[in-house]
């Protein structure tokens, strides 16, 4: 029962700076995201891990372009080992619903690695 208070309080704390901050992108700006994931058995003999982030810049307050990149790796047995990635530029268009920004976006790229064939996204 204590865990579970604990992650609920945790739940709400990370909701204020969302209620304190409502400020929308303006011509400048620029974002940053950087995210990532894990995942293992209990002898860590499988392993997968994934990250991705991307930077971009507000060209005006409803246009941004930018760069995102991901890689992922998985690990079978600790006998291999195989990696992927993508890198692709992007365009979003932000519509300005106060506290909400939803965004309609494209992208374009290309998708590489061991075990993916290398194409354009």
């Amino acid at each position: 029962m204590r865990v579970n208070t604990y992650f609920a309080s945790l739940a709400l704390a990370s909701l204020i700076p969302a209620a304190i901050v409502q400020a929308a992108p303006s011509a400048g700006d620029r974002e940053i995201t950087i995210q990532g994931t894990g995942t293992s058995d209990k002898e860590f003999d499988n392993n997968g891990f994934s990250a991705a982030g991307s930077i971009g810049w507000f060209m005006t307050d409803q246009s941004e372009w930018g760069i995102r990149q991901t890689v992922s790796v998985v690990n079978a047995d600790q006998s291999s080992s195989n990696w992927n990635g993508g890198t692709r530029i992007f365009f979003d268009w932000h519509f300005d619903a106060e506290a909400w920004q939803p965004y309609l976006g494209a992208s374009l790229g290309c998708l590489y690695g061991e075990t993916t064939n290398e194409t354009f996204s």
